[in-house]
């Protein structure tokens, strides 16, 4: 069994042979979309009151805070996260918004290479990552292989986040990025999860629906795999749309005891 990782969980195992993903047995183990918070409260101690404020929606002490002359890109010493990235992580618009006036450098990365605009598109904060974008973020920037080794967009395709979806397309994201330990791009991602409305999305923007991922496996193969007959269909009917035939198993089920993410 060849167990794929992505972020900050397990992502999806499934039995692979001749590199090809066959439906003898799959088993959707869990998506997690990237959750610094969660790690931060550890590392607490390291905050200023600045970056407490802002991790707990504060919006007046974090405005008091600013006047009274605390650093609006203050790194906590433990991961580099600052008051930007805690609050976008936790979808605190308005926070963002006045850090973003206050001079809070959009983007600052902590130590796991995460931005605000990576973390809010993995959240699906649509309008945290409209601040971030009209507020210069970098919509293609890439966090290192060892670490999230994601994009602003595979993070969104993967949580099916499709209002985020349009706006990073919009700004010009990579469409056909792949992570390098397995070669998913946005397309495959969603297709491996089932996120039809992703998938056409993508598709519509000029996704590649003949990529394939490092184990040689296509959308079309990860989505009947994991039993999402749904996109098979849509991938099928994209082909058709553009004069080729189907290239989807048409017998895409969803494995007993097996849940959509």
């Amino acid at each position: 069994m060849n167990n794929r990782t992505y972020l900050a969980g397990t992502l999806v195992a499934v039995v692979t042979m001749a590199g090809c993903v066959t439906t003898t047995e799959q088993v959707i183990v869990s998506f997690a979309p990237l959750n610094v918070a969660a790690g931060h409260e550890q590392i607490a101690d390291d905050f200023t009151p600045l970056h407490r404020a802002a991790r707990d929606g504060d919006t007046e002490t974090v405005k008091r805070l600013l006047r009274q002359g605390e650093q609006a890109n203050a790194a906590a010493t433990a991961n580099g996260v600052t008051p930007l990235i805690l609050a976008a992580t936790a979808g605190y618009e308005q926070i963002v918004g006045v850090l973003l006036d206050a001079g809070a450098v959009v983007n600052a990365a902590d130590k796991a290479g995460g931005t605000a605009l990576l973390y809010a598109s993995s959240k699906g904060y649509a309008g945290i990552v409209k601040k971030l974008l009209q507020g210069g973020a970098a919509v293609n920037v890439k966090s290192p292989k060892d670490q999230l080794d994601s994009t602003a967009l595979t993070l969104a395709a993967g949580s099916g986040h499709d209002a985020v979806l349009e706006l990073l397309l919009e700004a010009g994201a990579e469409i056909d990025w792949r992570t390098e330990r397995d070669g998913l791009s946005a397309l495959l991602l969603a297709a491996e999860l089932g996120h039809g409305d992703s998938v056409r999305r993508l598709l519509s923007a000029g996704a590649n629906p003949n990529l394939r991922d490092r184990n040689g496996n296509t959308a079309c193969a990860l989505a009947a795999a994991n039993g999402h007959g749904a996109v098979t269909r849509l991938l099928d009917e994209f082909y058709l749309s553009h004069g080729q035939g189907k290239r989807c198993r048409s017998d895409a089920k969803k494995a007993d005891g097996v849940s959509a993410p």
